[in-house]
Formats: structure tokens, C-alpha cells, sequence
């Protein structure tokens, strides 16, 4: 017991004093029987291929935020531009360093530059199910939409016609009120000269 308090005492006493900038490849972990922890460090945007590959070219600066969240970095001189950047290091995985530009004209995205992204995760055959799923449910949409604005559409022309067949009887109605009430006239105005 004794020896292994003082192995763990003199290994962080040498690891703090380290000789590691003088030797090329030494390092007090090689000669302990066991490994030191080291935490798991996540900084940054956290990116999935799926919300990735549901962004397209055209779509508004807030249907990309809907979807993929806010940007890790946001440039005061280039306010057109968005940057997700991810510094992560698992003891159980190698380090995962990637960077997603999306890049906006006149408020709709115009730029997508993945070219930092080969160390994120391939996406699996369930996110591609769930990236097809999601792509047909937004077509639906679409087109639902697009059925309602030409429904509305339609419903405002008829309305339109209506209005005017309304507009029309109602002029042709006082015309005939006016042609009636001068005939009426008239015919008083003869029976007052008789």
C-alpha cells in the first residue's frame, strides 16, 4: 500500500515537473502500470449529418437556424456568414475537429462549405431513413401549401366576380329606379298640365 501512495505521489510530483521539453519521446506514463484519466472535452457546435444534409441552397437565414441551431461563431464584419466550429477529444475516441461555413446573399443561404467535415460521423441507414422520411413530410408540406395558395387564389377571383356581378346588378337596379322615377314624373307632370 505503501509503495503504490508513494508511485501515485511521485508521479504527479514528476508529472508536474515535467522534463518533457528537453527529451524527445520520454514521459513518466510509460513506465506506470496504469493509464491517467483524462475527461472528455466537447467545445463547440455540436453537428449530426442529418440536420447537415437538410440544409439547401435558397432556404432563409431562419429555416437554416430552425435547423441547425445557432452559429458557434458569428463575424461582426462578415454578418453573412455563419460558422459552426467543434474542438472535441474523447478518451475513448480519436479528437473530432470540424468547421461548417454557410454563407448567406440577400438573407437566403447561397453557400454551403463542408469541406470541413471528414472527421465527422458518416450518417447511419436509420438517419438516412429519418433524412428521407423528413424530406418527403417537407415536400408534402409544399405542396399542401401551395394546393391552399391556389385555393385562396381561386376563392379570392370568385369573390372578385362576385363582387362585380353585385356591383353590376346593383347599377342596372338604380338605372331602372331612375328611368322609373322619371317615367313617373312625367306622367305626374301630364296629369298636373291636364
Amino acid at each position: 500500500m505503501k509503495k503504490l501512495t508513494s508511485i501515485i505521489f511521485l508521479y504527479s510530483f514528476l508529472n508536474a515537473c515535467s522534463i518533457s521539453d528537453y527529451t524527445s519521446d520520454f514521459s513518466v506514463t510509460d513506465i506506470l502500470p496504469f493509464e491517467a484519466y483524462k475527461a472528455d472535452i466537447y467545445q463547440g457546435a455540436e453537428l449530426h449529418r442529418l440536420t447537415i444534409n437538410q440544409l439547401k441552397i435558397g432556404m432563409s437565414k431562419q429555416d437554416a437556424y430552425d435547423i441547425i441551431g445557432p452559429p458557434s461563431i458569428v463575424d461582426p464584419f462578415h454578418d453573412n456568414q455563419w460558422d459552426y466550429v467543434n474542438y472535441s477529444h474523447s478518451n475513448s475516441k480519436k479528437a473530432i475537429h470540424y468547421r461548417l461555413i454557410l454563407t448567406f446573399k440577400d438573407d437566403k443561404l447561397s453557400d454551403i462549405n463542408t469541406d470541413g467535415l471528414s472527421t465527422l460521423a458518416k450518417m447511419s441507414a436509420k438517419d438516412e431513413k429519418k433524412l428521407v422520411a423528413i424530406i418527403a413530410h417537407k415536400k408534402a408540406e409544399k405542396k399542401r401549401l401551395a394546393e391552399e395558395k391556389v385555393k385562396k387564389v381561386r376563392l379570392a377571383k370568385i369573390a372578385k366576380k362576385k363582387a362585380r356581378i353585385a356591383k353590376i346588378a346593383k347599377q342596372k337596379a338604380e338605372k331602372l329606379a331612375k328611368q322609373k322615377a322619371l317615367k313617373d314624373a312625367a306622367i305626374v307632370k301630364e296629369k298636373a298640365a291636364k
